[in-house]
């Protein structure tokens, strides 16, 4: 159950920032709003994957 609870925290944030970056670029249309988007992604999987590989 908590493996599932994970992978739907993951999918929502990437939802989130991928219309987050979507509105971002209507507005401005800068690469650097999507770098964050990616970056902030990327933060939440490393901060997320060592914590699920423990407890398996």
């Amino acid at each position: 159950m908590k493996k599932l609870e994970i992978i739907n925290l993951i999918l929502t944030m990437g939802l989130i920032a991928f219309l987050f970056s979507r509105l971002v670029l209507k507005s401005q249309g800068n690469l650097d709003a999507i770098i964050a988007v990616v970056a902030l992604v990327l933060a939440l999987l490393v901060f997320l994957m060592p914590k699920s590989i423990i407890k398996n």
